[in-house]
């Protein structure tokens, strides 16, 4: 089989969304992204709140700072929620998930 006849092969056989034979534990997404389980939902209420917080910084509203605080601890209190992209990102700046809990 040539290089064009293996991509026309692939094209017409993609692979499924979640794979069973790359999960190792529990799936932390759904099948079908427009049906979000609670930790979906968590990471993007997550992502939401650092923007309100961000909104919040530029207006000068101390109040909505704190609020947007408190409802980024909370979420990630979320379980599961260590293996989000945004803690995931903390590695970057040589901090850990267990240094948060």
């Amino acid at each position: 089989m040539n290089n064009l006849e293996l991509l026309a092969f692939c094209v017409t056989k993609p692979e499924p969304y979640v794979e069973d034979a790359y999960a190792k534990e529990c799936l932390i997404i759904t099948e079908d992204a427009s049906c979000p389980n609670g930790l979906m939902a968590a990471n993007a209420l997550l992502i939401d709140r650092i923007g309100a917080f961000e909104a919040a910084v530029e207006a000068g509203n101390p109040t909505m700072q704190d609020w947007s605080i408190q409802q980024l601890i909370s979420l990630l209190e979320t379980s599961g929620i260590n293996n989000g992209e945004f803690t995931n990102f903390w590695g970057v700046y040589d901090v850990s998930y267990s240094s948060f809990t």
